[in-house]
């Protein structure tokens, strides 16, 4: 009788075995990856202007900004300012060096301010239109400006072109880790231009990538 009792228990341990071995595996999903819309595709150049200025990129301390203006490359210190509620970027670069005949050695003397306002600490990545007039987040729209400077001396302010393509791709913002990263195209154009050459009375910004903090 012991040893029926001992088969029976025997087989009920087998079988519980038998089903644990074949038992699925149940795993957790991981958390989905968020892929940003994409609005800036590479353009080539088509203007042949030469006569215009390029400046120098300083010393880049946050980051990157690079790309092509007009037809000649292009490249900025960027800055990633934070506010209570959002934020902005802007886009530096110099008179430094050789620069329309002048040496103006390692001092960093303003030359162009390319900006991006009021955008909300915690804007999602993706696709936004660009608008120099005020920002609105619910119809997608981003504030960008750009304007001439020597030091502290305005030489012109420029509008966005409203006939072109102004666009920003978002592709990672985290302000808590000092993270920005973008890609822009647009277009502006300026009255105030003093009819000079090197400085154009129509530019267009393209092929940009704004790359802050991160790896």
């Amino acid at each position: 009788m012991k040893l029926i009792h001992l088969l029976i228990l025997l087989s009920t341990m087998l079988c519980l075995a038998c089903q644990d071995d074949n038992s699925p595996i149940i795993t957790e999903d991981p958390p989905p990856v968020i892929v940003a819309e994409r609005c800036v595709d590479f353009e080539e150049a088509t203007s042949e202007d030469t006569g215009y200025l390029v400046f120098d990129k300083g010393q880049q301390e946050e980051g990157s900004a690079s790309g092509i203006k007009i037809n000649k490359e292009w490249d900025a210190s960027p800055e990633l300012i934070i506010d209570s509620t959002d934020f902005r970027i802007v886009n530096r670069t110099f008179w430094r060096g050789i620069i329309d005949g002048y040496d103006y050695g390692e001092f960093l003397t303003l030359a162009e301010l390319l900006r991006l306002f009021d955008m909300p600490t915690d804007i999602p990545i993706g696709c936004y239109s660009l608008d120099d007039n005020e920002t609105n987040i619910d119809q997608n729209y981003i504030r960008c400006s750009y304007s001439l400077h020597h030091g502290d001396t305005w030489i012109a302010r420029y509008q966005l072109d409203p006939t072109a393509d102004n666009q920003i791709e978002i592709i990672e913002s985290n302000q808590e880790q000092g993270v920005f990263k973008a890609k822009l195209a647009a277009s502006f154009f300026t009255d105030e231009n003093p009819g000079l050459p090197e400085y154009p009375n129509s530019l267009r910004f393209f092929n940009v990538d704004i790359a802050i903090g991160g790896e």
